[in-house]
């Protein structure tokens, strides 16, 4: 996907952060460091001088993802019985879709996770030899 102009971006961060984007960070690279279907990533600076990565959700992505699970829901044909049993779960067959989806629409969540998850990589005691990550800080705006 083509990123979001720089412009846009901007106002996505000012809008989510409620405070224009040079009063929360330093600095702030417009031109992303990537750009997907889902959100593009940005380099900043925080206010303290910790280097960082901002992503910014393309808007209205989850209105649009959530409209097209409700259609593969009701449209998509159930073959057998038992995956229309499941279907009408929660959390299983087409519908579970649905929660998956907004968990990973929620960056939030997904900081949430990525801390626990460098919290306890050490556990599994085979990266003795894997450099630390650099400690840098972590900000999403969300759209």
């Amino acid at each position: 996907m083509p990123p979001v102009p720089a412009a846009a971006a901007r106002r996505i961060v000012t809008e989510d952060l409620g405070a224009d984007i040079d009063d929360v960070f330093k600095e702030f690279d417009d031109v992303p460091l990537s750009a997907a279907s889902i959100a593009q990533v940005h380099a900043c600076v925080l206010r303290d001088g910790r280097a960082a990565v901002l992503k910014i959700q393309r808007r209205p992505i989850t209105q649009r993802m959530n409209r097209d699970l409700r259609i593969v829901v009701s449209i998509a044909p159930s073959h057998q019985p038992h995956q229309a049993r499941e279907a009408r779960q929660p959390g299983g067959g087409r519908r579970g879709s649905a929660q998956v989806t907004n968990e990973e629409l929620n960056f939030a969540l997904e900081a949430y996770r990525q801390s626990q998850f460098r919290t306890n990589i050490s556990a599994f005691g085979d990266n003795e030899g894997s450099p630390r990550p650099r400690s840098t800080g972590s900000c999403a705006g969300r759209g």
